[in-house]
């Protein structure tokens, strides 16, 4: 399930916010998780367990992840491994024009290119 999350320190300007969780020690590249965009501005956190789909009632999107499910994916390691997950919390200028079915994370990023007023990250290390 999709844990928890919450923030403060919003800049004046923000008119929608991006969170990406990614797993940059994934075995070929940086896996992605979980991409959640167009979060309304006067949004303060998430909370757990949050459906798989494209649209929340807030209006939030959830894009593709690497699962090629739209939501959260949580970690899936083998025994003994150890892995990095790292929650980056962006808060832009815009709402993204994008569709939930094309929304990965690179799409994301190329569309708040610029658009970025503050980001933010939260590591975290999980180990099974």
């Amino acid at each position: 399930i999709s844990p928890a999350f919450s923030w403060r320190g919003v800049p004046f300007e923000t008119k929608s916010f991006v969170l990406i969780m990614d797993d940059p020690d994934a075995p070929q590249s940086t896996f992605v998780h979980w991409v959640v965009y167009n979060i309304p501005a006067d949004t303060r956190s998430l909370q757990e367990n949050i459906p798989i789909g494209a649209e929340l009632p807030d209006g939030s999107i959830q894009g593709i992840n690497n699962f090629a499910d739209q939501g959260y994916g949580g970690p899936c390691l083998s025994q003994g491994q150890r892995h990095e997950y790292r929650f980056t919390l962006y808060a832009v200028d815009k709402t993204i024009i994008l569709s939930p079915y094309s929304a990965t994370k690179n799409a994301v990023l190329a569309s708040i290119e610029g658009h970025i007023l503050e980001q933010t990250r939260i590591t975290v290390f999980f180990e099974n």
